[in-house]
């Protein structure tokens, strides 16, 4: 079984699809992998991690805490709209193994009209160490629910407070 702590040496960044690519934080300071990936967007999830090269990249910052309690939710428009807009997108957080992976997770769902064990395999199989906490993989499969209605518009998709 792979580490999580294995995310961190070498900063490895793993294609998700042609657009997304997912790492950790270490993997987003290395400007040259960056450029050489043809990274044009960022989008950190986490709100104490650090915009490495703003004159370079275009980035979004999300406050997402990797929390069970954290409504993960009230960001994926915001996100989505994001990685949409962009030519190809690096999506981290500091290890590459929830927070980041979630997002991805849901937007797979949303633009591939896939279950949540599809898009969670199709991504860990791309970065094995992925591990969304558990409040995020209930939020998930909550969105799961809401895409089963065929509803796509995600101004309607109301969660409750997550207490766990």
């Amino acid at each position: 079984m792979m580490s999580v702590w294995s995310a961190f040496d070498p900063p490895t960044m793993h294609k998700i699809t042609e657009k997304i690519y997912i790492s950790n934080e270490l993997c987003a300071q290395e400007w040259k992998l960056l450029k050489d990936r043809k990274i044009s967007h960022i989008l950190v999830a986490g709100n104490f991690l650090k915009q490495n090269y703003p004159k370079d990249f275009k980035y979004l910052q999300l406050p997402i805490n990797d929390a069970i309690s954290q409504d993960l939710t009230l960001y994926f428009q915001e996100a989505f709209n994001f990685i949409d807009e962009s030519e190809r997108v690096l999506v981290h957080c500091h290890a590459g193994v929830s927070r980041s992976a979630s997002i991805i997770i849901a937007y797979l769902m949303l633009k591939n009209k896939w279950r949540y064990n599809e898009a969670f395999t199709h991504v860990k199989k791309k970065r094995p160490i992925i591990n969304p906490n558990r409040g995020f993989v209930s939020q998930l499969k909550e969105l799961e629910r809401f895409l089963e209605t065929g509803e796509i518009d995600l101004s309607k998709f109301v969660t409750k407070a997550y207490q766990y």
